[in-house]
C-alpha cells in the first residue's frame, strides 16, 4: 500500500490531513477510511474510547 503525503504541516499545532490525497490512494471509500482513522487516533491520544455504529443504529437513536 501507498504511504501517502505526511498528514500534519510544521507549525500548524493540530492541523490534520484526511481524505484521499492523504492516503496516496483514491476513492470515497478511502477518504471515509482516512476520516475514521484520524477520530481513531485522536481518541487514542486523548485517552478515549472509539466506538462506531451502523446507519440502522444511528436512526434509531434520532428516533429516541
Amino acid at each position: 500500500m501507498l504511504k501517502g503525503v505526511s498528514r500534519t504541516l510544521p507549525g500548524l499545532a493540530n492541523f490534520h490531513m484526511v481524505g484521499q490525497w492523504a492516503e496516496g490512494m483514491i476513492g470515497v471509500s478511502t477518504a471515509a477510511v482516512s476520516g475514521r482513522n484520524l477520530i481513531k487516533s485522536l481518541c487514542r491520544r486523548e485517552r478515549r474510547s472509539f466506538t462506531t455504529r451502523t446507519a440502522e443504529e444511528s436512526r434509531k437513536m434520532v428516533e429516541c
